[in-house]
C-alpha cells in the first residue's frame, strides 16, 4: 500500500481471503477492499493539491479556509523524536534486508542531527533526498508535509543567561550553559577522542579565566565536526556567556570555593529509595542538590527541592570530587 500499487494490494488481499475463507463470501470483502483503496487514493491525491481545489483542480464552491488549532511549541529534541515516529513504518513494512535498514538509519540519524543543530532548511532537503528513494511520490509528499509541520512547532533554543541578559555566572555555570550549545555535536560524535579533548581543554581555559584561549580552542575543535557558519555562531554565543563571568577572572569562583566553605555530601536510604545530597555555597547562597534513586530504577534530581536536570547534579558532583580536603 505504501508503494501505491493498488492492483497488487487487491490481489494480495484476495489470496489471503481465499486461504482463510472457503465460502462464497470473498466477493463482498474484495469489494470493500476496493472501496477503501479508492478512498485512500482519492485522499492522497487531495493531499497533494492546493487547498480549495477538487480532484479536477477546480475551485470548490463555498470552500472556507480551515482554522488551524493552536498547538504547543516543542524543543528540537522532541521534534526529532516525533519525526522518527512518523518514519518508523519504513522499517516495519518496506525494508526487508538488514543492510538497507542500517543504511537508512545512518541517513536519518544525520537528518535528525541537522534538526538538533537547528539547520532546518538543510534538514528538510536531506529528509527529502533520503526518503524519496523508498516511497511512492505521493507518500513522500505527505511525509515531507508532516515533517515540515513538526519543524514549524520548534521553539528557538536559548540558555538561561541568554534569556536573562543581566545574569552573572560562575565559571562552572558558564561551562554548563556552553554544554547546552554543544550538546548536538557531542551527542552525534559521542566518544570521539579529538572532540572530547578539545572541549575539556576549553573548559580548563575557562576555569583559569583565559577566555580568548578558550574561544580559540572551541573554534579549532568545531572546525572538524561542523560547518563554519554553525561553529562561528557557537563561538559567538559562547563569548557572550563568558562575558558574564568577567568579574571572576582575578579571584576565581573555584578558588573562593576551596578556600571558603567546603562542599558537603551525604547519603541515606529509606522506603525503597536512596537519597544523595550535596550542599554548596554558590553566589553567597547555600544551595542543596539532591539525587533520589528508587529501587525500581527511577532517578530524579532536585535543586532546593525543585525539579532539576541531570546535568546540574553531574556538575556539582564533579566539584565535590575535585575539591581538596
Amino acid at each position: 500500500m505504501h508503494n501505491g500499487d493498488n492492483a497488487e494490494v487487491k490481489k494480495a488481499y484476495a489470496d489471503a481471503i481465499a486461504i482463510a475463507w472457503k465460502r462464497q463470501m470473498d466477493h463482498d470483502l474484495i469489494g470493500a477492499v476496493q472501496d477503501e483503496l479508492d478512498r485512500s487514493k482519492k485522499s492522497l491525491t487531495q493531499d497533494t493539491r492546493p487547498a480549495g481545489l477538487d480532484e479536477n483542480y477546480q475551485p470548490i464552491s463555498g470552500s472556507m479556509p480551515i482554522q488551524k488549532s493552536k498547538t504547543k511549541s516543542i524543543d528540537k529534541y522532541e521534534a526529532g523524536k516525533k519525526i522518527d515516529q512518523a518514519l518508523s513504518f519504513l522499517y516495519l513494512s518496506i525494508l526487508k534486508q538488514q543492510d538497507q535498514k542500517l543504511t537508512l538509519q545512518g541517513k536519518l540519524n544525520y537528518c535528525r542531527h541537522l534538526i538538533e543543530l537547528e539547520e532546518y532548511e538543510l534538514a528538510k532537503k536531506e529528509y527529502h533526498t533520503t526518503i524519496i528513494s523508498y516511497l511512492d511520490p505521493r507518500w513522500t509528499s505527505q511525509l515531507l508535509e508532516e515533517i515540515d509541520g513538526i519543524i514549524r512547532l520548534i521553539e528557538p533554543s536559548h540558555t538561561f543567561s541568554e534569556l536573562h541578559p543581566t545574569t552573572v555566572l560562575t565559571a562552572e555555570r558558564a561551562i554548563s550553559e556552553i554544554q547546552v550549545i554543544l550538546k548536538p555535536v557531542e551527542d552525534y560524535y559521542a566518544g570521539n577522542a579529538i572532540l572530547n579533548k578539545g572541549v575539556k581543554s576549553m573548559n580548563t581555559f575557562i576555569r583559569k579565566g583565559e577566555h580568548e584561549k578558550a574561544l580559540t580552542e572551541l573554534k579549532v575543535t568545531l572546525s572538524d565536526f561542523t560547518s563554519n557558519s554553525w561553529a562561528n555562531n557557537a563561538v559567538f554565543r559562547t563569548e557572550k556567556i563568558l562575558n558574564k563571568i568577567e568579574g571572576f577572572k582575578k579571584d576565581s569562583y573555584d578558588q573562593k570555593l576551596s578556600s571558603g566553605a567546603p562542599i558537603l555530601y551525604s547519603k541515606s536510604t529509606s522506603e525503597g529509595r536512596m537519597t544523595e545530597t550535596i550542599r554548596i555555597i554558590e553566589d553567597n547562597e547555600l544551595m542543596t542538590y539532591k539525587r533520589v534513586t528508587h529501587n525500581w530504577g527511577g532517578i530524579y534530581n532536585f535543586i532546593n527541592d525543585e525539579s532539576a536536570k541531570d546535568t546540574e547534579w553531574v556538575r556539582v558532583w564533579k566539584l565535590y570530587q575535585e575539591q581538596e580536603f
